[in-house]
């Protein structure tokens, strides 16, 4: 035996290192959502009319009217005293100026199967509403359709109104496709095995090469329904071999069919039980290994009926809102305008309620301040990174205003901070 260093040969040393190289040995952290939508807004494909975001604006300002406005809903789900004020403000400009960030049109349970015929000219309406809708000053900043699921009676069907959505989008978007596509998505149900998202990639290629477009130009989002997609049976039809496929762009889960699936009772079904929480942990897990987005699943319960059952309804799924965001998941399902109150008030609370305290961290991780000198917490990169990034998509959402942050916290700085972690 001897002392001191020892040198492995370099050359067995690079032979060692070889396979390790590439994508599976790198890994940093990096927080998702900045850009991500507080919401997406499923309406059945037959209620595609002009006018409907109108209609879901004054649908939200008529319920909260029920408990005398937006200020009675955030009593009714529980904001806090100290911040009342500016939450129900930006609520209120929030619902006045773009009440719906993301709409889907749904083909598939929202809308059922019904002949050829009605369904080839509900999804042109729809798509040229979708068009228009993208390039409205108060539209959403992104727009799709859900087909039906690639399975034994919806793959034909799917694809057929997926083509006469796209063509008559298209046309309707105008002299700007780039823009049009970047705000479109396309979510496919029931995804069940890997064949599926890969005939899907073939599909948008076939219809990319169709239209001109740009390869990879159309991105799709998974809805997460199926348990043997959270607990595996083939290698190749895991959740994070899905999320890495061409073209995904966001895992959405599916709460009802979920939870049916696993036996949970119908008066227990919702987004926050452990069932549903188990599958969600799984898609983040999954989602953080390519860097797709992760979207929360809906609340059945409307907000309407007599006072207490509004309350109900407003507190459930306000506490959804909460629980999803605290726990890393930006986005929800939203299916009923009197949802959007309890929407927006909720995600601004917790937005508002964590302000102080991360520009307080980031103000300390900046100067260097150690511990007992100015600083709460010793803050890793990681951390550092998620703190910008939460900042930012205050900012961003319209929970913040930037300058409530002060000189140096700007957003391209809060950006920076979430991609580098300094």
């Amino acid at each position: 035996m001897s002392g001191g260093a020892v040198h492995i040969d370099a050359a067995r040393l690079e032979q060692i290192l070889l396979g390790l190289s590439g994508d599976d040995g790198d890994f940093e952290p990096r927080p998702q959502g900045i850009e991500q939508p507080l919401h997406t807004v499923y309406v059945p494909a037959d209620q595609a009319r002009d006018g409907i975001v109108e209609h879901w604006r004054a649908g939200a300002l008529d319920a909260a009217a029920a408990v005398g406005g937006l200020d009675g809903v955030a009593d009714c789900i529980g904001v806090a005293d100290d911040r009342r004020g500016e939450v129900v403000a930006r609520a209120e400009e929030k619902l006045a100026r773009q009440p719906v960030e993301d709409l889907r049109f749904d083909f598939e349970d929202g809308y059922g199967y019904r002949d050829d015929e009605e369904e080839d000219a509900c999804a042109e309406r729809a798509g040229a509403l979708a068009g228009q809708l993208i390039r409205a000053e108060d539209g959403p900043d992104r727009i799709g359709l859900r087909m039906k699921p690639l399975d034994r009676r919806g793959s034909r069907r799917g694809v057929r109104t997926l083509e006469r959505f796209l063509g008559a989008y298209l046309a309707a978007a105008g002299a700007e496709p780039v823009s049009a596509l970047t705000g479109l998505r396309i979510t496919l149900a029931k995804v069940m095995t890997g064949a599926q998202v890969e005939a899907m990639g073939e599909i948008c290629g076939a219809l990319e090469d169709g239209h001109g477009l740009a390869p990879e130009s159309l991105g799709i989002e998974l809805q997460i329904e199926v348990p043997h997609v959270v607990a595996p049976i083939r290698p190749s039809d895991a959740l994070v071999v899905l999320a890495g496929a061409p073209r995904v762009r966001a895992l959405h889960f599916g709460t009802y069919d979920y939870t049916s699936a696993q036996g949970v009772l119908p008066g227990e079904q919702r987004s926050t039980h452990p069932v549903a929480q188990h599958a969600k942990r799984a898609m983040q897990a999954a989602a953080a290994v390519h860097g797709v987005e992760v979207c929360d699943g809906s609340s059945n319960l409307v907000p309407a009926g007599d006072r207490s059952m509004r309350v109900g309804a407003w507190a459930r799924h306000a506490e959804q809102v909460r629980e999803a965001l605290r726990d890393g998941i930006p986005q929800g399902w939203d299916l009923h305008p009197a949802q959007l109150p309890s929407r927006f008030l909720a995600s601004y609370d917790v937005l508002r309620g964590e302000l102080a305290h991360a520009v307080r961290r980031v103000r300390a991780a900046e100067r260097g301040a150690a511990a007992g000198d100015g600083a709460e917490v010793l803050d890793e990169p990681a951390t550092l990174r998620m703190l910008g990034a939460f900042l930012a998509r205050g900012v961003r959402t319209g929970a913040v205003d930037p300058d409530e942050l002060g000189p140096g916290l700007e957003l391209p700085r809060l950006e920076q901070l979430a991609e580098t972690g300094s």
